[in-house]
């Protein structure tokens, strides 16, 4: 759980954005949520019998979904919630 520090900074963070950008973040998330619950679920759907197969493929996704999240701010929120849902999933 985080700290009283790490929420009131979280909270002054979301109170200095606009409603837009706030938005905006807010359906980078939902849309990376639904991204990730999908590369999860055809992952799944495969059948794939190998560990190793499955665990490359895991490795790949996640490494993409990072790649977006690093890659440039305008798909860190995107990259963030795929990689979190799609791991979690998966697991």
């Amino acid at each position: 759980m985080p700290g009283g520090s790490q929420i009131a900074v979280s909270i002054g963070a979301c109170l200095s954005m606009d409603a837009a950008t706030t938005r905006y973040k807010g359906y980078q998330r939902l849309a990376g949520c639904f991204a990730g619950f999908v590369v999860a679920l055809i992952i799944i759907d495969l059948n794939i019998q190998s560990f190793v197969v499955i665990i490359l493929i895991i490795a790949v996704f996640t490494f993409l979904f990072n790649y977006l999240h690093f890659g440039h701010s305008h798909s860190s929120y995107f990259g963030t919630q795929a990689s979190v849902v799609h791991f979690f999933r998966c697991s």
